[in-house]
């Protein structure tokens, strides 16, 4: 099961303000916590709502690979440039193409990890946002030293910065009962590290909750 196909559980008021921020249709949010607790999944709920709402939707994501190549997280997205522009006539170029991938209907971009983005990326993702380009929904890794522009996007008022924490126990447990019941299946697993909720019981690796017990099982048909 992919991250996106898992059910939105606990996030309802952090959703609400992505909603008010599509219907404004300007600037963006800018959502940002701990690795693991959700951000791409809220915002991948987020980009799925502003179809809904006729927008064009967009989604690039950041990686060390690409860190260090200029627009390397739009390479997906990127027109054929023109040769001898300066920079800023770049930016507008490339924003104006992202611009026009709506067809007469705004644009709505996903940009993940922004915290990864290269000098060139972050410098488009704040022009996108300044020049009323798309709707910019970035995800950032928090306690993590961001690009200037990044930043910009939240320090200007361009975007509004909504912090996630953790879900409590009961939303998890929520989740896990909307996929699977009693029974929770071995593609679980990295997700609930990550939150700190699985420790090692007398059969093997067992969530533990208000006296239920939780076996992480290889099958789907296996017993608990």
């Amino acid at each position: 099961m992919r991250g996106d196909d898992w059910p939105l559980i606990g996030r309802s008021e952090e959703l609400g303000r992505i909603l008010a921020g599509l219907d404004r249709r300007t600037g963006g949010v800018l959502l940002a916590g701990a690795a693991g607790v959700g951000k791409t999944r809220l915002a991948a709920e987020g980009l799925a709502a502003a179809a809904a709402r006729g927008f064009a939707t967009l989604r690039v994501a950041a990686t060390p690979a690409t860190a260090d190549l200029p627009f390397g997280a739009f390479a997906s997205v990127l027109p054929e440039l023109v040769a001898g522009q300066d920079r800023g006539q770049t930016l507008r170029q490339i924003a104006h193409a992202i611009a026009e991938r709506g067809e007469g209907r705004p644009v709505a971009l996903l940009v993940d990890d922004a915290h990864l983005l290269d000098e060139a990326s972050a410098a488009l993702t704040h022009q996108l946002a300044t020049a009323e380009r798309a709707f910019v929904l970035a995800t950032v890794r928090s306690r993590l030293a961001l690009p200037d522009p990044v930043l910009a996007l939240w320090k200007d008022g361009l975007a509004e910065r909504v912090d996630l924490e953790p879900l409590g126990e009961q939303a998890i447990l929520n989740m896990l009962g909307n996929v699977d019941r009693e029974r929770v299946t071995e593609e679980v697993e990295p997700f609930l590290i990550r939150l700190g909720f699985i420790k090692r019981g007398a059969r093997g690796r067992e969530l533990t909750s208000e006296g239920r017990h939780y076996l992480l099982s290889r099958r789907r048909d296996s017993a608990t």
